[in-house]
């Protein structure tokens, strides 16, 4: 019902710049009272010092009634688990969803759906169309991908977010209000 439901963190994790991040001897059990259906599991990097998303994954999931499905470093385990459901659940097209919250003071987030793997570039544009920023900018793997805009130190005003992924390419406008 799109409430969160926090399984695990690891904080003041340290990273060089460039330094890429594994996961590994990990397993998260989804508990036997959380309610059947679709779930996403979604991994969050965070700005220590202002907790800004700085990057977000996720893959979708189907809890059957009374089981209890873990994920593990190897995937997942499918007891419990519909892999016909995992596999539908992954996107049919490319997307670029609309930011929200939109109008934003001064975040928002934006998400967008791959179909399949490749080189992938999320910017944001002001109207004069020069470039603010570029969130993302390298191979994404195929699922639904999340990233926060952060306004601050922005005018208000219209922004247009762009994303091109291989032969894709769509733009959405936010407005940023103060």
């Amino acid at each position: 019902n799109g409430i969160p439901f926090p399984i695990t963190t690891h904080e003041n994790l340290n990273l060089p710049v460039g330094a890429n991040l594994m996961r590994s001897n990990l397993t998260q059990i989804i508990p036997g009272t959380a309610m059947p259906g679709t779930y996403h599991y979604v991994g969050h990097m965070r700005d220590h010092a202002t907790f800004q998303v700085l990057a977000a994954d996720s893959f979708a999931f189907l809890k059957l009634p009374g089981s209890f499905p873990s994920i593990n470093d190897r995937g997942c385990d499918l007891h419990g688990w519909d892999d016909n459901a995992i596999a539908s659940a992954a996107p049919t097209e490319f997307a670029l969803h609309a930011p929200h919250p939109n109008p934003f003071n001064p975040t928002t987030t934006l998400q967008f759906d791959l179909t399949q793997s490749g080189m992938t570039n999320l910017s944001v544009y002001d109207v004069a169309g020069r470039l603010v920023t570029t969130l993302a900018n390298g191979w994404r793997s195929a699922g639904r991908h999340e990233f926060s805009f952060d306004g601050n130190g922005l005018s208000s005003g219209i922004y247009l977010v762009s994303l091109t992924a291989g032969g894709f390419r769509t733009t959405e406008k936010m407005i940023l209000l103060k």
